[in-house]
């Protein structure tokens, strides 16, 4: 949002610049270097507005791009959450599962950014692991800095704790399940590439 403000500015003070120049110092009818002007802000805008992409594709042409990217942003905020979170995990045992989880989701949405159109596959992942693992952690936090020793919050934290890993085997299963095809691509490759040396005797 930043960058769009300053590409804005940007393109308006290089506008009045040059209507400055064209009627100001050359002498131009208003009306032309005003037309003139308009065209340059909006090409100027257009130019220099920086490109949101993923995959290296331009959100703006993506088919449900918009969307696509609203939903990678609130994973990487939950992402955030979790970070925050795990910080004042006091068991050593337990902030380690938790960093872990963390890091498998860091890796499958970094994947989802670099192939999208993966992202009707990674739904349930998005809408429902993910805030379950965020929501799982900060209560986890909760119960802890309650100071409660009674059984119901002791079995409660254990439960947490337990799922943690449990979370982050579903995360793994998510991203290789992603990426099935491509690895099925890669064994066809290799056997391909197996055969034709067997072949040429190589």
């Amino acid at each position: 949002m930043k960058d769009n403000w300053v590409t804005t500015i940007g393109a308006v003070l290089i506008s009045l610049a040059a209507f400055y120049a064209l009627y100001g110092k050359l002498g131009w009818h208003p009306v032309v270097s005003g037309i003139i002007t308009i065209v340059l802000y909006f090409a100027l805008d257009l130019l220099l507005r920086p490109r949101r992409k993923l995959g290296g594709v331009d959100v703006e042409t993506m088919r449900g791009g918009e969307e696509i990217l609203a939903a990678l942003e609130d994973a990487k905020h939950d992402l955030r959450r979790m970070e925050v979170s795990e910080k004042f995990i006091q068991d050593e045992k337990v902030r380690q599962d938790s960093q872990n989880l963390r890091d498998s989701g860091e890796q499958l949405v970094k994947y989802l950014s670099d192939n999208p159109e993966k992202m009707s596959l990674a739904r349930r992942f998005l809408n429902y692991y993910l805030d379950l693992a965020v929501n799982i952690i900060e209560h986890y936090v909760k119960l802890q800095e309650s100071k409660l020793q009674t059984d119901d919050v002791k079995d409660a934290m254990e439960r947490c704790a337990r799922a943690i890993p449990q979370l982050d085997q579903a995360f793994e299963k998510q991203h290789t399940s992603l990426i099935k095809g491509e690895i099925l691509n890669l064994e066809a490759d290799i056997k391909v590439l197996e055969d034709t040396l067997r072949m040429e005797d190589l």
